[in-house]
């Protein structure tokens, strides 16, 4: 199975919070991630955190009060200051690339990556990351999935 590398608070997001959004998805808190490339990859992927954070992607959080209703603060704060970094702390699911996605996370000129069905480790997979997609060395029976790619692309 593939991974993606992320920023805290961004990777926190994305894998905590069981949200039902209108068309259906079970997302955690984050439902987009943005970036700005096109992806054909589609299914499970590993969500690791970065061991530095993103001081431009606090500022962006904390000004939007909106997003903030539902969050666990103190879980997130928790979660981010304790030793999720440089780890592989979940796993969520790509379904689809847009560029005009509704969700509150999209930014504008950017690919809007769709996600769905967080599952967050009880304990994080220390590691080191790398830029794009990765295909980490795990233990055990964790890296016995691999993520599809779309033909067609969205």
């Amino acid at each position: 199975m593939l991974a993606l590398s992320t920023r805290q608070p961004w990777a926190w997001l994305i894998i905590n919070g069981h949200i039902i959004q209108p068309d259906g998805r079970i997302t955690g808190f984050k439902d987009v991630e943005n970036r700005s490339r096109d992806t054909k990859v589609r299914g499970r992927i590993y969500v690791h955190s970065t061991v530095s954070s993103n001081p431009s992607g606090w500022n962006w959080f904390w000004s939007r009060p909106k997003i903030l209703r539902g969050v666990d603060v103190a879980g997130l704060i928790n979660g981010i200051a304790g030793p999720v970094r440089g780890a592989i702390i979940g796993e969520v699911d790509i379904v689809g690339c847009v560029t005009d996605s509704k969700s509150p996370w999209a930014e504008a000129g950017k690919y809007h990556w769709m996600l769905a069905n967080p599952k967050a480790y009880a304990e994080p997979i220390q590691m080191r990351g790398h830029p794009g997609f990765w295909t980490p060395e795990l233990p055990g029976d964790r890296g016995n999935q691999d993520a599809g790619y779309c033909v067609g692309g969205v």
